[in-house]
């Protein structure tokens, strides 16, 4: 590092001078264009977020080719036009790699050189939108967990006194069929019915169970391959000959659960998927061992790194907007017809995978289809 020298301590710089140093050495991009956008004067804060040389920039003439978007620049334009300045306006610039960043641009009018002009300040925000993204996606994922928290909650108190009254209700029919025996007619029939209901209603309390987390369940390495593979012609069964499946298992596929429940789980989620395809179409079961990176940039927040099996259940159907996504495992939330379904399964499927100490990703696009992936602790040897 040359030191200065007394006499350039003592030397007064010209204001050319200062005015240069000014708008050199700031640290946010300066830049100076006629009014058909040619670039008159840059400083190098302008070339670093784009990875520009100043050559690159010379070479690209007009500041409208630094746009990503057309739409824009007009806009900057109109409101150039309107207010006669632009302060700090959000657009996209493109990098020399062709890839996009945000900016915040300001415009003033000014003359320079002795012709009016704009001179420019921009300021690189990517980073600060991508950190302030990331923000609101774990405040709503934040959100939406402590609110089916409180609803599992809920729902665990409801099911525990429901069961007690099924109970009831259940050792009282078996009474009174004892009570009706060797006798026919009209109420032994009732009896009966009253029976039926109530176990049917004992499987809905399973259901809301697994929601909440309160199954008991009983985690062993289990070979996730080989249990699909098994329950293969189990599932062609519920499937009607328009729907197709097909099954992919890959070796190394051992996971930390519980296998009764994971059948549980695919059957509910093949079952959604066959209703999602009215018209027919192809379900794909896939299961295979997914190891997640603590680095990975894709990785969703509430996902923890490590070793996992992934079991996924892909359909071509109707898929999901936004906003059904964002309810889909609420309990008793349904998109189906009046007693088509009970808005139970996937909410059920989802507190059974937190329970094995997993997770489930959802991802569903109107019109093209819906995947839900199941990812389970894998047993590594």
């Amino acid at each position: 590092m040359k030191h200065p020298s007394s006499s350039d301590l003592t030397r007064t710089p010209t204001d050319d001078e200062s005015y240069r140093s000014l708008f050199e050495d700031a640290l946010v991009g300066l830049g100076v264009a006629d009014l058909q956008g040619s670039l008159l004067a840059f400083n190098d804060a302008m070339l670093a977020p784009g990875g520009y040389t100043r050559e690159d920039i010379l070479e690209l003439g007009n500041v409208a080719r630094l746009y990503t978007h057309t739409d824009d620049r007009d806009r900057v334009l109109a409101l150039l036009r309107s207010q006669g300045y632009v302060w700090r306006e959000e657009v996209q610039f493109v990098r020399k790699d062709g890839s996009p960043y945000d900016t915040l641009l300001t415009l003033t009018p000014v003359r320079f050189m002795g012709q009016p002009c704009l001179y420019a300040t921009v300021e690189d925000v990517t980073e600060t939108n991508r950190l302030e993204k990331q923000r609101r996606e774990l405040e709503l994922q934040l959100w939406r967990a402590q609110k089916l928290e409180a609803v599992g909650q809920m729902t665990a108190g409801i099911a525990h006194d429901f069961n007690n009254l099924l109970s009831i209700i259940r050792g009282s029919c078996d009474l009174l069929a004892l009570a009706m025996d060797g006798e026919t007619g009209p109420a032994k029939n009732y009896v009966e019915n009253i029976r039926v209901a109530s176990y049917r209603g004992a499987a809905m309390i399973q259901k809301l169970l697994g929601f909440s987390r309160t199954a008991q369940l009983a985690l062993a390495p289990t070979d996730l391959a080989a249990l699909v593979d098994d329950m293969e012609s189990m599932l062609r069964a519920i499937l009607p000959a328009h729907v197709k499946l097909a099954l992919r298992g890959r070796a190394g596929s051992v996971a930390a659960c519980d296998p009764g429940a994971v059948e549980e789980m695919v059957v509910n989620l093949v079952t959604n998927a066959r209703d999602a395809m009215p018209g027919g179409g192809t379900i794909r079961l896939i299961v295979e061992p997914w190891a997640i990176d603590p680095d990975e940039e894709s990785r969703p927040s509430w996902m923890s790194p490590g070793a996992y099996v992934r079991v996924a259940v892909e359909d071509t159907g109707t898929g999901m907007c936004d906003a059904t996504k964002a309810r889909a495992l609420e309990p008793f939330f349904t998109t189906k017809a009046a007693g088509a379904g009970t808005g139970l399964g996937l909410p059920m499927v989802y507190g059974l995978a937190k329970q094995q100490a997993g997770f489930l990703d959802l991802a569903s696009e109107p019109g093209v289809g819906t995947t839900v992936s199941l990812y389970f602790p894998r047993v590594v040897d």
